[in-house]
C-alpha cells in the first residue's frame, strides 16, 4: 500500500491509511460507502458512480489528501 498511487474501495480503514500514505482514493458507492462521505466532501477522496468515472479518476488530477494527520492520532513515544 505504501508503494501504491491509487486505491479503489468502498469503506475501510485501509482507504484511510492510503490517504496517509499519499494515495489517491476512489470510493465505489456500494453498501457502507457513506462512511467515506466526509472524506469525499472534504476533497480527500473521490466518488466513482460508474466504472467509466473510476477510470477517469485514475489520473494525476484526482486529489491527494492534503491533511493526512486528520486520519491518525500522533504517537508520543516518550511516554512508552
Amino acid at each position: 500500500m505504501a508503494g501504491a498511487n491509487y486505491q479503489i474501495g468502498v469503506s475501510s480503514t485501509t482507504l484511510n491509511e492510503g490517504m496517509v500514505f499519499g494515495n489517491r482514493v476512489i470510493v465505489v458507492p456500494f453498501s457502507s460507502w457513506e462512511y467515506m462521505e466526509t472524506a469525499i466532501k472534504l476533497g480527500y477522496a473521490s466518488l466513482a458512480t460508474t466504472p467509466e468515472k473510476a477510470a477517469e479518476l485514475l489520473s494525476e488530477q484526482t486529489p491527494i489528501c492534503p491533511e493526512p494527520a486528520y486520519y491518525y492520532a500522533p504517537v508520543n513515544l516518550t511516554n512508552l
